[in-house]
């Protein structure tokens, strides 16, 4: 790597100095070519765009840049995550990097990015002096650490000494390597080519594939091998598959196929191109969603749960990062995971607490059997969520309208009868919930 202050000084023509190499990883092409020519106009550097944030971290771990400038909220992998698991590799604990936010500025959010290693963090729109200066920053304190290793590396050893010439690896530098191992490319798992990791969670991973024999793009949930000698999680896992199978709905996340091999079992489910519900969350930074999107949401996920208990299925967990919402507008309510269908036995123990705590009705908090009221109370705290921007209050502690959330008293009052404490407090249905609610919005 040439010193920064060459690289900045020579043009974009000149061959005189190697020119730097920027990863730019950023989802909009407009704000990409707009970083993508401040670096290359200043510092005359090689750039690389990738818009997806698993294909961007793959890239950086691959073939480590000499700067990554990183957007936040990408596509499949967030920034915050790029930027830890870069920090606790070896390959990317020194690769400087520059967060450009498109949130709205927020110094927690700054201080939080910064206390991930980030070198600097700016949100949009950029002053580009101010980011040539970051830039330059960061690359001579580089620089600065490249020449000071080396100066050490070759410096005499004092007699008596010993150089170390292997550390052991840390436990984050060992998850980063397994991480980096997770995402090179998949290779084939039967009838299916598998592309990429959509996400992964304590007891298995999604992934984007696509099926050989009909050339469809699909999502792949594979249980870890270890989760997948326990019988009950076994279990559970092909009760979801089968619970999917029997629900067909425009809204629901429809299951293609279930399967084993190599000491694990999958489930074969359509690929929705979108983001759950709580990512959306988070990219409206606090902002309430406008009108005509909550309107969509209420009514989708409501139909979907409407169905679902009318075939005789109590989610279970319903909560926004169970949700998924379509790049063509569309809502999938998907993970059954810990669903429980009428007449099935049980898999839990009596009296044991099962689903994600906020959104857990009270009375399943104190160990009594979940019901469609249940879910219709989850069902009301996920609204809750998504208006009250990306924090998981109470509601008792705060109101919507103190949240800046652009609804009437009317639509609270509806909300409200969602997640009542008392079951028989609630609507009966969430197709009265569903009515009740569109009814309050116009």
């Amino acid at each position: 790597m040439s010193s920064p202050s060459s690289a900045a000084s020579s043009t974009a023509g000149s061959s005189s100095v190697d020119p730097i190499s920027v990863l730019v990883i950023e989802d909009s092409p407009v704000d990409a070519k707009y970083l993508s020519v401040i670096a290359y106009q200043e510092f005359g550097a090689v750039i690389r765009w990738i818009e997806d944030g698993i294909d961007g971290l793959r890239e950086a771990l691959a073939s480590p840049p000499d700067l990554v400038l990183l957007d936040l909220g990408l596509p499949r992998l967030r920034g915050e995550e790029i930027c830890r698991i870069l920090r606790s590799s070896p390959a990317g604990k020194n690769l400087p990097i520059i967060i450009v936010s498109g949130m709205s500025d927020s110094k927690q959010r700054e201080l939080e990015m910064l206390g991930l290693g980030a070198n600097a963090y700016f949100s949009k729109p950029i002053n580009p002096q101010d980011l040539v200066s970051a830039i330059k920053s960061a690359l001579n304190t580089r620089y600065i650490g490249q020449q000071l290793n080396e100066s050490l590396l070759s410096s005499p050893i004092p007699e008596g000494k010993r150089r170390r010439t292997r550390v052991e690896p840390s436990h984050l530098e060992l998850a980063a390597d397994e991480t980096q191992k997770a995402i090179q490319p998949f290779g084939e798992f039967g009838d299916y080519s598998l592309k990429g990791i959509i996400g992964a969670g304590g007891f298995g991973t999604v992934y984007r594939a696509v099926q050989k024999s009909l050339g469809r793009n699909v999502a792949i949930k594979v249980l870890l091998s270890e989760a997948a000698s326990d019988k009950q999680l076994r279990e559970r896992f092909r009760r979801e598959a089968m619970t999917m199978a029997r629900l067909n709905h425009p809204n629901i996340v429809q299951i293609f196929d279930m399967g084993e091999r190599e000491h694990t079992i999958y489930i074969v489910m359509e690929l929705v191109e979108g983001v759950s519900l709580w990512d959306a969350i988070l990219e409206e930074n606090g902002d309430p969603f406008p009108e005509e999107v909550t309107r969509l949401i209420v009514d989708q996920l409501c139909t979907a749960v409407a169905y679902m208990h009318s075939q005789g299925v109590v989610h279970r967990d319903i909560k926004p990062r169970n949700v998924l919402v379509a790049n063509n507008g569309q809502v999938k309510l998907g993970d059954f995971g810990i669903s429980r269908t009428s007449g099935a036995p049980a898999l839990t123990q009596v009296h044991q607490v099962i689903g994600t705590p906020f959104y857990i009705s009270p009375e399943v908090a104190h160990g009594e059997v979940a019901t469609p009221q249940s879910d219709i109370y989850s069902l009301g705290l996920t609204l809750w969520t998504m208006l009250a921007g990306n924090i998981e209050a109470i509601p008792g502690e705060t109101s919507l309208a103190a949240r800046g959330a652009h609804v009437s008293p009317e639509f609270s009052a509806a909300l409200e009868k969602c997640y009542a404490q008392k079951p028989e407090d609630r609507y009966s249905s969430a197709e009265i919930a569903r009515l009740a609610l569109l009814a309050a919005m116009s």
